[in-house]
């Protein structure tokens, strides 16, 4: 029905208003699921079998922070939905000093113009999410490939540091990885 195709708005706290449907929350959703969540309504009260379509027109740009063991740390302006590895390749990858664990933190909410929700409790914390990257790289569980919002920061700790001393060829600060022994250690350090 041509009286139900629409243009909406995302509002600043991430809700739609829709015909038949009223105020729908589709913060965090995707367009798909937008599609679900819609047809899923209208089934449940209008019609029979309902087809929905969602065309995202636009999106508004997103600055996502990138900070620790990458080769190119900085803030990104990105659009459109954007995930973990998108802004890890933006990037420019992991440096070799790269530990083991991605965190991604997520601040409290933001209005559209970028400042906190006023009617929003102060003590509202960040979240954090986490993920090890042999599990997000190397066996590729897109589970952990988080999708993005606008203020979160990715964040990847360089490893830890094992520093060798004495009558070695080569002493000083070696990185750690998760197989490190004594006596890999010393080979490292040129035995």
């Amino acid at each position: 029905d041509e009286k139900l195709n629409k243009t909406v708005r995302v509002s600043s706290q991430g809700n739609v208003s829709l015909p038949l449907i009223g105020i729908l929350r589709v913060k965090g959703l995707t367009g798909s699921e937008m599609e679900k969540e819609i047809r899923d309504l209208l089934a449940e009260k209008y019609l029979q079998d309902p087809h929905v379509m969602i065309f995202i027109k636009e999106y508004h740009n997103q600055r996502i922070s990138v900070m620790g063991a990458v080769t190119k740390p900085g803030v990104y302006d990105v659009t459109g939905e954007k995930t973990v590895l998108d802004l890890l390749s933006l990037a420019g990858g992991l440096r070799d000093d790269a530990g083991k664990m991605l965190f991604l933190i997520r601040p409290p909410s933001l209005d559209g113009e970028g400042s906190r929700k006023s009617k929003e409790p102060e003590t509202q914390a960040a979240k954090t999410f986490t993920a090890e990257l042999e599990e997000l790289l190397i066996k590729g569980d897109l589970n952990l490939n988080y999708p993005l919002q606008h203020g979160d920061v990715i964040n990847i700790p360089p490893a830890g540091k094992v520093f060798v001393g004495g009558l070695v060829q080569r002493p000083g600060g070696f990185t750690l990885d998760k197989e490190m022994t004594l006596s890999k250690v010393i080979a490292v350090a040129g035995g």
